[in-house]
């Protein structure tokens, strides 16, 4: 490999990296905005419902980008609904995880991919050992709204979407909840009786979450 395509490589990993970097600058002090009156933390967790299987950063992404947003999807996934995102929309970033298997060859570390077949056949004897590795890329969703679908249709697109019951992923969300109260010095009590869609309190008085 020539070294005009290392560097070029290169450029576009730490471009890659740069765009991560800007796309989730400023996070940490959207949050804190949430927790300075009923309203805006009502409208946090409500926000989070919809969103109930995306992570936290996701969400708040989402959320930053696209103000209202009902219900998201890829450009692939809404083709897959039988529904086209309109032209010149523009998508939502959100974070990624990908996934990439290495093997050593010697002392260089190399995708699984390109792997020969010799080595390939090593690798599954597990004469060569692998790693694996996740990292972040920027993909970009769409909402309802930039497509063709209504909102009427969402029910047949979201079977799932308006939950009763419990809610997947459920503690991992409170526990993150939790960490953003503690951080805040709001504490978590157990509720007093039906809080309705918010599934939250902020009382400012005693400063403290009804869940």
């Amino acid at each position: 490999m020539s070294k005009r395509e290392t560097d070029f490589k290169k450029r576009t990993w730490e471009e890659k990296k740069q765009e991560i970097d800007e796309l989730t600058k400023g996070m940490e002090q959207q949050i804190p905005s949430y927790f300075r009156s009923p309203e805006g933390m009502k409208a946090y967790l409500d926000f989070m419902g919809k969103f109930h299987n995306y992570s936290l950063n996701n969400t708040l992404l989402i959320e930053g980008q696209f103000q209202g947003a009902e219900a998201v999807g890829s450009f692939a996934f809404w083709k897959s609904k039988g529904f086209f995102v309109n032209k010149g929309e523009k998508g939502i970033k959100i974070l990624v995880p990908k996934t990439t298997t290495y093997f050593n060859r010697g002392d260089k570390e190399v995708q699984l991919k390109f792997a020969t077949k010799e080595e390939k056949e090593k690798i599954a004897t597990k004469q060569i050992a692998t790693n694996r590795r996740t990292y972040f890329d920027i993909g970009n969703v769409f909402d309802v709204s930039q497509t063709n679908a209504t909102v009427k249709d969402l029910p047949a697109i979201f079977p799932n979407r308006w939950l009763e019951g419990s809610v997947e992923n459920y503690q991992t969300m409170f526990q993150a909840l939790e960490k953003i109260a503690d951080k805040h010095g709001v504490q978590i009590i157990d509720p007093r009786g039906e809080l309705g869609a918010a599934l939250s309190i902020l009382s400012c008085i005693i400063n403290r979450i009804e869940k």
